[in-house]
C-alpha cells in the first residue's frame, strides 16, 4: 500500500475522532458555575446524557483547580448525591468559596461517579472568586440645617475585585407624602439639597448601597441629618414702616420693636382714645 493510500484511508479515521471525542467529553457536563463569571458562592449544576459512561451515576461532586485543566480539589460540601437510579441533573445551591482567595482565576470541573467508574467533564476557566464587598463613603456638609436650606451630600464606590453591579443611593425624608424619598444611581455622587427638598421638619436618613457583581453588598454608609423648622421673620414694610402680617416668612423670631401698626400701633391708638375719651369725659364734670 502506497503513502497516497495510506493517508486516503487515515483521513476518516482522523474525521471519526474529531466527532467521537466530543461526544465522549459532552457525557458529562458542568452547567454552573461558568466561564468568565464571579461568584461569592456557587450554585453547582452538572448534567450527564442518559447511557453515557458512568451508567447509573450514584453522585457527582465539583472541584477546582488554579492551574488549568480538569482535576484539582473538591469543593468542600460540594458532593451531590442521586435521587434516583438514573439521575440526569444534579443541582446544589449556596456552596462557599470562601475557603478560595480573591483575584484568582479557577477552572471548575465536576466528575460523576458510580461507584466503580469516574468521568470528569470538561474544565470551565476564568472564574473569578469574590468574597470581599464593595467599598463606600458618605459625607455630609452639615448634619442641621433649617427648613428650605441647602445641604450638600456626597458619596463614592468603588470594587477591586468583580466590579461594581449597582449602587443606590437613597434620602430618606421624615415625611414620604410631603417629602418623597429620593433616590440616586451615580457611582460616585454630589448633590445640593434645598428648597422643596428639605421642606419637611424632622431627621433624614442617607444609605449608599453598592453591590459588586458576585452579589456582595455593602450598606455600611449611613448618615442622618436633622431639619429644623425655621422661625418667622417679616420681609416688605407697609406705608406707615411696619410689614404686614401676610408679608411675614420663615426666618428669625419676631421683634416687637418693630411689629407692623396693625399690632401693637393699633393698640396704642385704641389706648389713647380710651384715655381721651375719660378725661373729656371728667372734665365736663
Amino acid at each position: 500500500m502506497n503513502m497516497n493510500k495510506k493517508v486516503m484511508l487515515l483521513i476518516p479515521v482522523l474525521i471519526g475522532i474529531m466527532f467521537v471525542l466530543p461526544l465522549m467529553s459532552a457525557a458529562v457536563t458542568l452547567n454552573n458555575p461558568v466561564t468568565k463569571g464571579n461568584y461569592t458562592d456557587i450554585t453547582f449544576n452538572c448534567t450527564k446524557l442518559i447511557n453515557d459512561a458512568p451508567i447509573n451515576t450514584t453522585n457527582v461532586t465539583l472541584w477546582y483547580n488554579a492551574t488549568g485543566g480538569t482535576v484539582g480539589t473538591m469543593l468542600a460540601s460540594s458532593k451531590i448525591n442521586n435521587d434516583t437510579t438514573n439521575d440526569l441533573s444534579f443541582y446544589l445551591s449556596g456552596i462557599s468559596v470562601s475557603s478560595l482567595s480573591d483575584l484568582t482565576t479557577y477552572n471548575f470541573s465536576c466528575k460523576a461517579d458510580n461507584g466503580t467508574s469516574q468521568v470528569w467533564s470538561a474544565g470551565v476557566g476564568s472564574v473569578t472568586i469574590d468574597n470581599t464587598s464593595p467599598v463606600t463613603t458618605l459625607g455630609l456638609d452639615s448634619t442641621n440645617i433649617y427648613t428650605r436650606d441647602s445641604i450638600t451630600i456626597q458619596w463614592t464606590a468603588t470594587d477591586a475585585t468583580s466590579g461594581l453591579s449597582s449602587v443606590v443611593t437613597t434620602i430618606t425624608s421624615p415625611d414620604s407624602s410631603r417629602c418623597p424619598t429620593l433616590t440616586y444611581t451615580d457611582t460616585n455622587g454630589k448633590y445640593a439639597l434645598s428648597d422643596d427638598k428639605t421642606v419637611c421638619p424632622g431627621v433624614y436618613t442617607v444609605l449608599v448601597t453598592a453591590t459588586d457583581r458576585a452579589g456582595n453588598i455593602d450598606t455600611t454608609s449611613t448618615k442622618t441629618f436633622k431639619v429644623t423648622l425655621a422661625g418667622l421673620s417679616k420681609s416688605g414694610s407697609n406705608t406707615l414702616g411696619g410689614s404686614s402680617k401676610s408679608e411675614f416668612t420663615q426666618g428669625s423670631e419676631i421683634s416687637n420693636n418693630n411689629l407692623p401698626l396693625g399690632e401693637n400701633g393699633t393698640n396704642i391708638v385704641i389706648l389713647i382714645l380710651i384715655l381721651g375719651s375719660l378725661w373729656y369725659f371728667f372734665k365736663k364734670k
